[in-house]
């Protein structure tokens, strides 16, 4: 699973650099989709990714401080 996550982290940048757009859906019913893409047995679908153009540009959220994610010496500590 880490080494999909890696891939689809790596996609999902690609694309965007490429002006497409694109997100992570990790919810889905796998068997359902393993059956419409008719795949052979032993082979799981564990994530999707829609793809395509989108309509505006989306803006990121405002970033965190660093003093709001990094501690000293244990969780919290400043």
């Amino acid at each position: 699973m880490f080494d999909v996550a890696l891939a689809m982290q790596n996609l999902t940048l690609a694309t965007h650099s490429l002006g497409l757009g694109t997100v992570h859906v990790g919810r889905f019913d796998a068997q359902k989709a393993a059956q419409i893409l008719n795949l052979p047995q032993g082979a799981v679908v564990v994530e999707m990714t829609p793809l395509g153009y989108p309509e505006k540009e989306a803006k990121a959220p405002p970033r965190k401080e660093l003093s709001e994610l990094v501690f000293r010496e244990s969780y919290g500590q400043k």
